[in-house]
């Protein structure tokens, strides 16, 4: 990752705003994106973390933990689609065998 050339001043806000979310990010990637000292970036890391607004991995490489935003779920998904749950009553107005009947007219 290449350094930006203005850099964001750092506050938990834009820690949100300046990284993807559901993307990776080392410790060493923050002073690229943000304008702030190691220690300074730490301490927000770790209150981000606090708050629930940024999430660290488990595991470490080396010396390094990996930070991620947690990508929110699409909340019209579910509105806008059927679950086999979600319908009641019998089908009606569908064909089932139409699409057999279809491949079987077909030519091949």
């Amino acid at each position: 990752m290449r350094r930006r050339k203005n850099l964001m001043p750092l506050t938990l806000d834009s820690l949100s705003a300046g990284l993807k979310p559901g993307r990776p990010y080392t410790e060493d990637a923050f002073p690229l994106i943000f304008d702030a000292s190691p220690a300074a970036i730490s301490q927000t890391i770790q209150t981000a973390l606090a708050m629930g607004k940024l999430h660290a991995s488990r595991q470490m490489q080396g010396f390094r933990r990996t930070y991620w935003i947690p990508v929110e779920p699409n909340p019209n998904v579910t509105t806008r689609r059927w679950q086999p749950g979600d319908m009641h009553g019998q089908l009606t107005g569908y064909d089932l065998m139409g699409f057999a009947r279809l491949a079987m007219a077909s030519r091949r």
